[in-house]
């Protein structure tokens, strides 16, 4: 081989050099991040900065909730607010109200139950429940709710039901202050997405779109180049004649 074509070899090989470096340190950086997730809690860890859950498309709407003095009870993303703090998870809210200093929430195969501060205390589910919940009532000392077109009232542990006539009123949902909806919706929607997520995805390219994993095959491939004329040069290196 000529000189000129082993100058042009050696450019070459310096440019693509440059070029991987930003792949290398791409895969190394992730790569170290991944295997200590678990102990930097990055499996655990919201991601709340807005343009990268825009990137994955997550939206959740505005939810409705139910005003029991002094907090609003809303659900989003499958998560229990009380205001604006997250009290659990619980898939659907078909009614709230407040007994006793107790605070009762609930819907579908699910109640859950509050003490006066907010706080999640006990949670009954199907097999506790006369059938899924439609609407949640309350009167006396009772919690009433209603399973298809039927009402039943608890006895004073909620340990069991009886058929019951239909309360007076049934509060319904309503929107929540502006503010806290804002609130609620971008926990929610943080709650979506965890940084090891993230991490796994910008690891193999997805995190760029359809041709994300294709560019870490180009990288791949110059890697694979570079091994290649490193070692075809450093062969000729030694088999050159020397002055």
């Amino acid at each position: 081989m000529t000189h000129s074509v082993r100058i042009r070899m050696r450019r070459w090989h310096r440019s693509a050099g440059a070029l991987a470096a930003i792949g290398v340190l791409l895969l190394v950086v992730t790569g170290m991040l991944l295997n200590h997730a678990p102990s930097l809690g990055l499996d655990q860890r919201p991601v709340r900065a807005d343009w990268v859950l825009d990137r994955y498309g997550i939206q959740i709407a505005a939810p409705m909730g139910y005003f029991v003095a002094p907090f609003w009870i809303s659900v989003s993303g499958g998560q229990l607010y009380v205001d604006a703090n997250a009290a659990g998870t619980l898939d659907r809210l078909r009614g709230a109200v407040t007994l006793e200093g107790m605070i009762f929430a609930g819907g579908g195969d699910a109640l859950v139950v509050l003490d006066g501060a907010g706080h999640r205390i006990d949670q009954l589910d199907r097999a506790s429940l006369p059938g899924a919940i439609d609407a949640i009532a309350a009167s006396a000392d009772r919690v009433l709710i209603e399973t298809g077109e039927l009402w039943h009232a608890s006895d004073s542990s909620l340990l069991a039901w009886t058929p019951s006539a239909a309360p007076d009123a049934v509060t319904g949902a309503r929107p929540l202050p502006v503010s806290l909806a804002r609130a609620v919706v971008a926990d929610a929607r943080s709650r979506q997405l965890n940084w090891e997520r993230v991490l796994l995805d910008l690891h193999s390219g997805r995190l760029l779109g359809a041709w994300g994993p294709w560019v870490v095959d180009v990288f791949a491939l110059l890697f694979a180049l570079l091994a290649v004329s490193g070692f075809w040069l450093w062969l000729r290196s030694r088999h050159r004649p020397r002055a």
